[in-house]
Order: C-alpha cells, then sequence, then structure tokens
C-alpha cells in the first residue's frame, strides 16, 4: 500500500507540487486583499470622522466670506453715499438721475459706453446676483458692479485716459469753463448711469412697477 501511494506521489509530483503553489498563492493574496480591504475600511471611517469636523468649519468659512463680500459691498455704498454729492455739470439731479451732455460726452471719450456695451450681458448677469427690487436698486449697485469688472482687460483703456487724462476740461450747461476730476470714483458713476438705463430697458417691469 505504502508502495502504491509512493509510486502515485512519484508520478503526480508535478501536479501536486503546482497545486500547492497555486494554493500558497491565493492564500497569500486572500490576506494581502483582507488587510486593505480593512485598511480602506478604516480609511473610509477616519475620512467620515475628518469630514464630520471640517464641514461645518468650512460652512463657516463660506459663510463668513459671502458675509464679508456683502459687507464690502455695503461700505462702497456707504462711502459712494459720503464721498460726495453728484457734480451736477455731470448729473441731472432730478428723479431719476440722468448724465448730462457732458457726462454723456465723458462717457464716450473714455469708452465707457463702448465697453458697458461690449460686455453688456455679463455685466446685466452681475447686477442680477444683488437683491434688485427696484429701480434704486439698480442705480445703487450699477457702479459698483463696474467697479468690479475695472479688472477686465477690456477696462484697461479707460483706466489709461484717467491716469493720462486726470481732469477734464470742460463747459457747463451755463457756458462756464469748468474742471472735471476724472477718478475710479466718478467714471464709475458716470458708466454706473448707463448701465443702470440698459437694465431698466431690458427689465422694464421695474419702471412699471413704480408706476403703478
Amino acid at each position: 500500500m505504502w508502495e502504491e501511494s509512493f509510486n502515485w506521489l512519484n508520478g503526480h509530483y508535478h501536479e501536486l507540487a503546482i497545486l500547492l503553489a497555486g494554493a500558497g498563492m491565493a492564500s497569500f493574496f486572500s490576506r494581502r486583499y483582507h488587510h486593505w480591504t480593512e485598511r480602506l475600511k478604516r480609511a473610509e471611517v477616519e475620512c467620515g470622522k475628518i469630514e464630520s469636523k471640517l464641514f461645518p468649519q468650512l460652512t463657516s468659512v463660506n459663510f463668513s466670506i459671502n458675509s464679508l463680500s456683502g459687507s464690502f459691498d455695503n461700505l462702497v455704498i456707504y462711502l459712494k453715499g459720503k464721498d460726495g454729492e453728484m457734480d451736477a455739470s455731470l448729473f441731472v439731479l432730478k428723479s431719476p438721475i440722468e448724465l448730462t451732455e457732458l457726462g454723456e460726452k465723458i462717457l464716450i471719450l473714455i469708452g465707457g459706453r463702448e465697453f458697458i456695451d461690449n460686455n453688456l450681458q455679463i455685466l446685466l448677469e452681475e447686477l442680477k446676483l444683488y437683491s434688485i427690487k427696484t429701480p434704486l436698486d439698480v442705480q445703487t449697485y450699477s457702479p459698483i458692479v463696474v467697479s468690479k469688472f475695472s479688472n477686465n482687460n477690456s477696462f484697461d483703456r479707460i483706466k489709461n485716459y484717467i491716469f493720462e487724462n486726470p481732469f477734464y476740461k470742460g463747459k457747463n450747461i451755463d457756458g462756464y469753463e469748468i474742471e472735471i476730476t476724472l477718478d475710479m470714483g466718478t467714471v464709475s458713476n458716470i458708466m454706473g448711469i448707463y448701465l443702470r438705463n440698459k437694465y431698466l430697458e431690458k427689465y422694464p417691469m421695474f419702471v412699471a412697477a413704480t408706476e403703478r
């Protein structure tokens, strides 16, 4: 019996060796698979813990950034109001405020009308992000939107004009010689009135609502 068994083993040792090697490899990979599966599970648990701690903080940071953005806009509005009275030579101080002939001339001269016309859709979309409820809201936020887009490459022409021509000499409606200071505040207000009119042309419901 032992001789038969030995002879059988001797005749099939190649197959047995392959079988044992395969079983060993299967056992090795099975252990490794289990090891990595456990590591992935632990990693998922740790990521869940991190997310549970980090997400509220990120939400808080996002809220703070949004609050800061709103505060910045409110500061701009405040400074705009404190900045001074609108120059009567540039703006017709009636209801609503409009540009004078000189204001219109400067708007075209600096390239402000061209900038707004060429970027009108994106400027209008930006205005929509504010809580626009009345024409006054449009008038308030339009100069802010213009200022925000002053980093646009196509705005460089306007900034270069202001740099090279910080003062504009002309005549007011009474024919007297005057000197207008051209800075970003003045330019934003001039362009803001034009942008306001473009917005109200596109969305006349705001005008209609005030006339009821």
